[in-house]
């Protein structure tokens, strides 16, 4: 059963070296706008590179938890 969540507008649900996975508030059309806030939040990756990118080969999910909230993957 999904819930309204209360929380920050991303969440870091999974990461690893190179990509990350988030959960957020942020809809499908306004997903461009996803890395520069990620950096706002949680800061640069650590690489040479510093930046996330929105990963193409991953389409946005439906979070199945929570109403109005998106699964995305981006990578460094």
């Amino acid at each position: 059963m999904k819930t309204k969540f209360k929380g920050p507008e991303i969440i870091i649900i999974r990461e690893n070296l190179v990509s990350i996975q988030v959960c957020t508030s942020i809809p499908p059309s306004k997903m461009d706008t996803i890395p520069e806030k990620l950096i706002t939040c949680h800061g640069e990756t650590g690489t040479i590179c510093g930046k996330w990118v929105l990963d193409p080969k991953q389409p946005p999910i439906k979070c199945d938890k929570y109403f109005k909230r998106w699964h995305y993957v981006l990578y460094c």
